[in-house]
């Protein structure tokens, strides 16, 4: 079966959780259960794909409760009274 292309690719507009993992906190897992740091993690419901939320500064790695992905593309940075806007996109391939 062919990998899809980033360009051929259909995104919905998402509904369910998302979290907001500190990165700090994933690169020093070691032997810890993820599930734990997830639960810790700042997370929100979202519907239609909009999320607006306030977050303490910090590198946070932005997962969905069916989708755990560690990519420089999931990753967003917030620093001191800032506003960041970004669009997450999560891949699940369904071909295999």
């Amino acid at each position: 079966m062919p990998v899809i292309g980033e360009p051929d690719r259909v995104y919905d507009e998402y509904n369910g959780t998302v979290y907001f993992v500190i990165q700090s906190a994933l690169d020093s897992l070691g032997e810890n259960d993820f599930a734990l740091i997830k639960e810790f993690s700042f997370h929100k419901e979202i519907r239609n794909g909009i999320l607006d939320m306030q977050l303490p500064p910090e590198t946070y790695v932005v997962m969905t409760e069916e989708f755990y992905s560690f990519t420089p593309e999931n990753t967003v940075t917030i620093g001191c009274g800032e506003w960041v806007e970004q669009d997450f996109k999560f891949w699940k391939c369904t071909s295999y």
